[in-house]
Parts: structure tokens; C-alpha cells; sequence
């Protein structure tokens, strides 16, 4: 019941999140061997991957280097062999427990709005290029994950679509106009379960929280769930039972806003507020239990 993330704005610090205490520290084994940001996550049950990023502020820094943290070590390993095809930054990842997908972002230095998708496989840590296209390419935009499917919102522009990706078939669809009260959606993060998604914040310093329901795939504004503070650039945390929006800007935003799924309201996490990450915008967040990543739990033990 852990989260793992990683400095943003040129850092390489990792740290790791006890989510059963809402306590951080940093993770020394962890740490990046290159100093990445702007990159995105996904995550097996046993080990998160971090794929594309740049590593300085001109764009013709962007990067295809993917990392690897092995949950059980808190280790971290360049993998050259499972590299992205293209140097993107501003992508996002969606994973169904088996294989990861990253999609959209900014390829470096012919598009700001990439549609190829690539798939990381975890039992071989192979990646490679299915085929299927984004309907609508866009960066630095924030996806989450049903069981079943992967879901991508908003980015530059404001752009209020919703692209889905089945994960059986690899097929992708647009939900058109889903998120539309939200606002501009450029810099949202975005966290969920196995029920439901949300995304928060946003470009404007926004404060405002949207609930994606998987069943009917509709959405709206979560009043009880908008965050404390407004702010974008964060990254996410979560389990089963909470999602946690953390850092972003105006800088120094270090606040960690905690969503309790159960009841869709939030409030600022006092054990882990102000964020002990240092920079804490452009961060990634990843771990074995969050946006609706499938999960087996051992049930309650009935006392005797």
C-alpha cells in the first residue's frame, strides 16, 4: 500500500509513500540515473516504469529513456532494450496489470500532438508499437484506468475530449465533450479505481475536480472533492480506497490533497502536507494499487 514518485523540474530524489500512514521519505535505491521530467507512468502489481521525459528546459532535450522500479527492492534500472521509438515529453501512461500504454505527448521536433501509442509488456519488458492510434493527438493531457480500458483528457487547448482504449482489443474511440465543465483541462492530474476516475486541476491554477463514472461513461463536478488550493502541473498518488493530488504549481505548491473515494470529498493530508518533495511540479506518481489498476486483496480477517 505504497506510492512511489519522482522529483520534477530537474530533479532525480525518489521518494516513497506509506499510504496506510500518509507518511513520505525519501528512497535513495530508488532514485533516477537520469534527471528526468515531464515523463510518464505506469505500473504492474510489482514494478512502475517511467518512459520518455526531458531532462532541461528546451524541448530538444525531450528524452526516450524508460526506468524501472522494482516495488520489492525499491530499486530503479535503466531498461535500453524497452526505450520509446521517438524522444517525447508531456506523454501519460494507462495500464491494465499486464502491459502498459503511453500515448499523446510531444514528439521532439516535428509534433506537439502525437497519436501513436506504445505498449510496454511486463513479463518480457519488451516495448513496441501495436498500431493503434489516438483519434485526436494532444500533450500534456493526464489519463486513468477502468480495469478494462484507459481513458485520456483533456491537454493544450482546452481540449475537452475524451480518448478510450480498450485494453483487449487495442481499440481507441473518442467520448466527445465528457469533461467539458471542467474547464481548460492543459495539466491535470488524474487518479481512480476500478469504478470510477477523476481529474483535478488544470492550467488557470484551477481547483475544480470531474468524476468519470466507467459504467455510463459520463462525468461531472465534484463540488465536495475540489481541491484546497488551485494549481496544476501535479502528479498523482492512490490505492483502492483514496486518490492523492500532490505538489504542482504556482510554485512552491507542496500541498498533498487527499480524495476519499467512498464519499468524493478531499482535504489536505496534515502528515504529508507541506510535501517533503522538493520540486514538486512535473513529478510522476506510480504504485501497485493505484488508477483502477486490477487487484486481488486478502479479505478482512474475521475476529474469533
Amino acid at each position: 500500500n505504497t506510492g512511489y514518485s519522482y522529483e520534477g523540474s530537474q530533479g532525480d530524489t525518489a521518494y516513497k509513500t506509506n499510504l496506510s500512514s500518509d507518511t513520505a521519505a525519501t528512497n535513495p535505491g530508488a532514485q533516477q540515473l537520469t534527471d528526468v521530467f515531464c515523463q510518464a507512468s505506469v505500473s504492474s502489481s510489482t514494478a512502475g516504469y517511467a518512459s520518455g521525459g526531458r531532462t532541461g528546459s528546451p524541448p530538444s532535450n525531450a528524452v526516450s529513456i524508460t526506468q524501472k522500479t522494482t516495488y520489492s527492492s525499491d530499486t530503479l534500472v535503466r531498461l535500453p532494450g524497452a526505450n520509446l521509438p521517438e524522444r517525447i515529453h508531456f506523454n501519460s501512461g494507462i495500464s491494465d496489470g499486464t502491459a502498459g500504454w503511453y500515448w499523446g505527448g510531444h514528439k521532439y521536433p516535428t509534433s506537439y500532438n502525437w497519436t501513436n501509442i506504445y505498449k510496454i509488456t511486463y513479463a518480457t519488458d519488451a516495448m513496441s508499437t501495436p498500431g493503434a492510434q489516438m483519434t485526436a493527438g494532444v500533450y500534456n493531457a493526464s489519463s486513468t484506468n477502468s480495469e478494462t480500458a484507459g481513458y485520456n483528457a483533456g491537454g493544450a487547448g482546452d481540449y475537452t475530449n475524451v480518448d478510450k482504449l480498450v485494453f483487449s482489443s487495442e481499440a481507441t474511440s473518442s467520448l466527445p465533450a465528457v469533461l467539458p465543465l471542467h474547464g481548460n483541462m492543459y495539466g491535470t492530474a488524474a487518479t481512480g479505481t476500478q469504478t470510477a476516475g477523476y481529474w483535478a486541476g488544470g492550467a488557470g491554477t484551477r481547483s475544480d475536480v470531474s468524476k468519470m463514472t466507467w459504467a455510463t461513461e459520463t462525468a461531472a463536478l465534484i463540488p465536495s472533492g475540489f481541491l484546497s488550493q488551485g494549481r496544476n502541473y501535479m502528479f498523482s498518488l492512490g490505492n483502492t480506497t483514496d486518490g492523492y493530488f500532490c505538489g504542482g504549481t504556482p510554485s512552491p505548491a507542496r500541498t498533498v490533497d487527499k480524495l476519499d473515494y467512498s464519499t468524493d470529498t478531499s482535504a489536505v493530508s496534515p502528515s504529508l502536507g507541506p510535501s517533503p518533495m522538493k520540486n514538486s511540479s512535473q513529478n510522476i506518481g506510480m504504485g501497485a494499487r493505484a488508477k483502477g489498476i486490477p487487484v486481488i486483496l486478502q479479505p478482512t480477517a474475521t475476529p474469533t
